[in-house]
């Protein structure tokens, strides 16, 4: 760029102390631009790093998702089989209730029964 500018500082007559004027504005607005670029480059890297770092987290919390599903999933199993397991032990229960029933009309009979033959004797 200093070959352009020395071009034109022949081309447009501008004297030397111009000339260096134009030199320093052009050298400030690089380095300010080298400044903002700098401060910009900075900047992303922390957002990467934190988006990094969210990323992590991220990865640890959808892991621990995966197994509170697989826990719920194998929860729901086993209640569906205590469910069946219940079912049928309340049809047992049932079944021994009815049988038992059953058995106290069985014994009240033989026992009117006894008393027949006792007050026969």
């Amino acid at each position: 760029y200093k070959c352009e500018i020395e071009s034109l500082k022949k081309e447009l007559q501008i004297s030397e102390t111009s000339y260096q004027e134009i030199l320093q504005v052009i050298d400030d607005e690089k380095d300010q631009l080298r400044q903002v670029y700098d401060s910009q480059m900075t900047e992303l890297k922390k957002d990467l790093e934190a988006l990094q770092e969210q990323s992590k987290e991220a990865s640890k919390y959808e892991g621990l998702l995966k197994d509170l599903e697989n826990t719920a999933n194998s929860l729901k199993e086993e209640n569906v089989s205590l469910s069946e397991k219940i079912s049928s032990l309340k049809s047992n229960n049932q079944t021994l209730r009815s049988e038992k029933e059953a058995a106290g009309k069985e014994v009240a009979s033989l026992n009117e029964i006894i008393d027949e033959q006792r007050e026969k004797n």
